[in-house]
């Protein structure tokens, strides 16, 4: 798929706050319960695969929001090392993401919670995709947590990510694929709105999650973990012992875990799916193919200062089409935006 870089140079001079107490998904359950069971009910008992037998490409618009203060970087290699791991675990329900263009930078808050981000960051949106907002802070409840997601239900849609959590390529594609499950019609495997799914399966139709070869879950970030492995004797109202699976994208197993979807859970994407997103963009090969490099990593810069940037940029069209790229310089400062001048 094609992708166009953007170069930005940014100097920073502020402390980066730790995430690493950060809770994971502040996702809540939104929606008509009855038709959601309705729904449900007739994907478990559908004999017809709703899984077609291409390989269905979803378009990612993902941006980088910047705000007026200290940032946090947005690490495009474990971005893009992230996407790679979150397709492998969707591999199973014939469906591959790609992010459409560079991610793009946009100025905004540091921090936002749900409401702010359909107000503020939805009229962005890039139409026919995915689009996914990079932030410096997200918060639920004055906690913060590590992202949250739109139903395909709703009328807005967007998901909104933590920076913080992209921080190596297992946690990137962890959250990712976590938060891409609920904008494709999964609900956390310990969802309770509807009701407490039972270990014995006698009400998955109607409680939990919906999803009947899910196991019942009490809610992993409660405890019974050893590292990915759940080691716990948490039981349910009938003393079943619970066996949940810290591996489900939709637990809330720390999202190193998380790695794999059950085929319900595959089904239902793809009901969502041919539902929803059947129209959005398959391939942007509109864009240019650009390769962009330079020697240069980190600059000091003083007023008045001339600086001298050498870019090399290469155009990887195969029928070496004259095309126009762009290329954004960001310079930020502790205290203010810096206005400043180019002279090329």
């Amino acid at each position: 798929m094609s992708r166009i870089g953007k170069i930005i140079i940014t100097a920073l001079f502020a402390c980066v706050v730790s995430h690493g107490n950060a809770q994971f998904c502040g996702t809540k359950f939104r929606g008509d319960v009855k038709q959601l069971r309705a729904e449900a009910a007739k994907m478990q008992h559908s004999r017809k695969s709703m899984k077609s037998s291409d390989i269905q490409y979803v378009a990612l618009t993902v941006f980088n929001v910047e705000s007026l203060g200290a940032n946090l970087p947005l690490e495009v290699d474990k971005l893009y090392e992230g996407l790679d791991f979150a397709n492998r675990y969707y591999a199973p329900a014939g469906i591959q993401f790609f992010i459409c263009g560079s991610p793009r930078s946009l100025l905004g808050n540091t921090s936002y919670t749900y409401s702010e981000s359909r107000r503020l960051l939805t009229p962005n949106n890039v139409s026919n995709t995915i689009n996914i907002y990079y932030v410096d802070e997200v918060f639920a409840a004055d906690l913060v947590i590590g992202g949250f997601s739109s139903f395909p239900w709703e009328q807005e849609q967007l998901i909104v990510i933590d920076k913080g959590f992209i921080s190596n390529s297992l946690s990137s594609g962890g959250i990712l694929a976590h938060e891409l499950g609920h904008h494709l019609g999964l609900f956390h495997t310990h969802e309770t709105f509807m009701g407490v799914e039972l270990v014995n399966g006698s009400n998955c139709e109607s409680a939990g999650d919906l999803i009947c070869d899910t196991n019942a879950d009490f809610n992993l970030s409660t405890g019974g973990l050893e590292g990915c492995n759940y080691v716990g004797n948490f039981v349910d109202v009938n003393g079943d012992l619970y066996n949940p699976d810290p591996r489900n994208i939709m637990s809330y197993a720390p999202s190193e875990c998380l790695s794999r979807i059950s085929e319900l859970q595959a089904e239902r994407i793809n009901f969502y799916y041919n539902q929803e997103f059947s129209g959005y963009l398959q391939d942007c090969d509109f864009y240019p193919d650009l390769s962009v490099d330079s020697d240069i990593a980190d600059l000091t810069i003083f007023s008045g200062q001339p600086i001298e940037l050498e870019l090399n940029l290469g155009n990887q069209n195969s029928n070496n089409e004259s095309v126009r790229a762009e290329i954004l310089f960001s310079i930020t400062n502790e205290d203010q935006v810096s206005n400043f001048l180019i002279h090329s």
